[in-house]
């Protein structure tokens, strides 16, 4: 078993985290996906749109100490599941604290302004 990416619900996700925040994020969000690397948990990735009939969403993201391990395989994961997630919503958005994130957001396509990013379909 190599990389692999699970969409998961609200009741996977409480079994992969006990942060009240992400619980949160998790019960507003249309989907989640976890990836994992030989069984190991890397991500978590949750979009949650910004209205009921929105073609946008806010895309969050919680990495797992293990991921700091594996960055090659987050980045396989994001280049699999970004364009996945904009034939959904033609509009990613979100938030962006660090320089490393700012980079590797970049990389998929997105534009940064400050501390907040968008990825758009192409």
């Amino acid at each position: 078993m190599n990389g692999e990416i699970y969409q998961i619900d609200k009741e996977d996700l409480a079994e992969l985290t006990l942060q009240p925040e992400v619980l949160y994020a998790g019960n507003i969000s249309s989907q989640m996906l976890a990836g994992f690397y030989h069984g190991q948990l890397l991500c978590i990735i949750g979009f949650i749109p910004r209205s009921f009939l929105s073609d946008e969403a806010y895309m969050w993201m919680q990495t797992m100490p293990e991921a700091k391990n594996h960055p090659t395989m987050i980045g396989r994961h994001a280049r699999r599941v970004i364009p996945r997630m904009l034939g959904v919503y033609p509009k990613l958005i979100g938030h962006c604290f660090s320089p490393d994130s700012a980079r590797w957001l970049k990389s998929l396509g997105a534009e940064i302004h400050g501390t907040v990013f968008e990825i758009r379909r192409a």
